[in-house]
């Protein structure tokens, strides 16, 4: 098994969700230098900026190592690392950035 990666995206395509308004992430697995979509997991958005909030998305997020949003705000990400889990912000087309994370080997 690979490294798992959850992208906060509406539609699949763009990275265009906050982490606190994400309503589904999709989840892809790097092996290697390639990747591939696993599965879209739809959530209740953090909405409430309270660690108790921020744990229940990580929790559903439980096997992934990175998630990759439009945007997330100091105090979320802080936690988030500190529970193990790296948040990288990426408004960009979801293709493009799984690429980059493989052709750059960011997660190794």
């Amino acid at each position: 098994m690979g490294i798992r990666i959850a992208a906060a995206s509406t539609d699949g395509i763009t990275i265009d969700s906050h982490f606190a308004q994400a309503e589904c992430f999709y989840i892809y697995e790097i092996e290697r230098e390639t990747f591939k979509f696993i599965e879209k997991r739809n959530i209740a958005a953090a909405l409430a900026h309270s660690e108790a909030a921020f744990d229940k998305v990580r929790m559903l997020l439980n096997d992934c190592t990175a998630i990759v949003v439009s945007k997330v705000g100091f105090g979320a990400a802080q936690y988030l690392l500190e529970k193990g889990l790296r948040v990288f912000e990426a408004p960009y087309p979801v293709e493009d950035v799984m690429k980059k994370f493989t052709e750059k080997e960011i997660l190794n």
